[in-house]
Order: C-alpha cells, then structure tokens, then sequence
C-alpha cells in the first residue's frame, strides 16, 4: 500500500516537475548544456525519441 497525500495531483509530480524544470534550465543555457550535454539523449531526439529504448541499448551494447 503506497501513501498518497489528498493534494496529490493525478499524474503530476513534484519529481516529474524538477526534472522537467531542469532540463528546460539545461536546455536553455548554453553553459549548462556544455556540461550536461548527453549524446544519447541528443541521438535519441534526432531519431524522433519513438524507438528511444530499442536506440539507447543499441547504443550501450558493448
């Protein structure tokens, strides 16, 4: 049984809310693009990010 506080949004959460918050930060500024820049993700959104699972372990498969 998971607690689910009464102002819980459905389908929002504040974890979902700080990574989205700062990805867009991350996307937005140069500086911490420079430092977070991630070429799988950067592969995954130039294929389209549909298939972004089967792209990402083609990728690690070492």
């Amino acid at each position: 049984m998971f607690y689910v506080p009464e102002t819980a949004q459905i389908g929002l959460s504040r974890t979902a809310l700080g990574v989205c918050a700062f990805c867009a930060m991350v996307n937005r500024n140069p500086a911490y693009r420079a430092v977070f820049y991630d070429p799988f993700a950067e592969r995954l959104f130039a294929e389209g990010a549909v298939d972004g699972q089967r792209i990402l372990d083609g990728l690690t498969d070492w």
